[in-house]
């Protein structure tokens, strides 16, 4: 019987680091669609934009399709009256980025310029990393 405590304590002993170290270190929010086959440049801010309120950080997944893509995008927030833009991405093939957010109330992600013949799916999954 002391055998069988002694080897639940040590696991005990074991799992609780572990647990501390990734247990419950990120609060991740639903991924959301945000720019559906986009195949030509945006002309202005469009109404896509999405209130990520209570989220610290964001993950952007690109998805493209075509051949030598490059397609450049480029991450803006706002608080109401101003969009405020980022430096542009350029996409070459199906990646992702992760993103501080930067207190702003809206973000969107604006199509700067597509390959012909190209197309590029953008979502998005905010999170906050503790």
């Amino acid at each position: 019987m002391k055998r069988i405590g002694l080897v639940l304590f040590v696991l005990a002993l074991m799992v609780t680091p572990a647990f501390a170290q990734y247990g419950g270190g990120v609060d991740i929010g639903r991924t959301i669609l945000h720019r559906d086959g986009i195949s030509v440049a945006d002309t202005a801010i469009t109404t896509a934009s999405l209130e990520l309120a209570g989220y610290n950080r964001m993950r952007a997944d690109y998805d493209v399709t075509g051949a030598d893509v490059s397609i450049n995008v480029d991450l803006q927030c706002s608080n109401d009256t101003l969009w405020v833009s980022g430096d542009s991405i350029t996409i070459t093939s199906d990646s992702w980025d992760e993103f501080d957010l930067m207190g702003c109330k809206d973000y969107n992600f604006y199509v700067e310029s597509v390959s012909a013949s190209d197309s590029i799916t953008i979502y998005l999954t905010p999170f906050n990393r503790k």
